[in-house]
């Protein structure tokens, strides 16, 4: 593998796949979870980095019935520019649950967790 500093070249002869596209899709850390208020869910996608966690669910047309995104430090979101509506969990220091959201519409532009979650999952709502 090959880096130029705008695209990553797999070899032998592989197509050249743009820096942030490879980044956003395969870099992301996941990890196995269990969340009692929603049994689906066995993997979250934690938003580590600045980037990660501006971009969000942006641009996704969905996510998988068994994943979450995961926010550390967050008491809010957003939905806007979402293409599909979210459950929403927030969680306080010990991952008990603080406030859960279902059906979210795309377009809000606050989601206020309360002054104890430290942590939020977005889930996509079953439709």
């Amino acid at each position: 593998m090959r880096f130029d500093g705008f695209s990553f070249s797999f070899e032998p002869g592989g197509r050249p796949v743009r820096c942030l596209r490879f980044l956003l899709n395969r870099v992301m850390k996941t990890k196995p979870i269990e969340l009692p208020e929603f049994p689906q869910v066995r993997i979250c996608l934690w938003a580590r980095t600045p980037w990660e966690r501006a971009r969000g669910l942006l641009g996704r047309d969905g996510l998988p019935p068994d994943t979450c995104m995961g926010f550390a430090r967050c008491r809010a979101l957003h939905t806007i520019g979402m293409r599909f509506p979210l459950d929403i969990l927030f969680t306080d220091r010990s991952g008990n649950p603080v406030k859960v959201l279902h059906r979210v519409p795309p377009g809000r532009l606050l989601i206020w967790g309360g002054w104890r979650a430290r942590t939020a999952y977005e889930l996509a709502s079953p439709r």
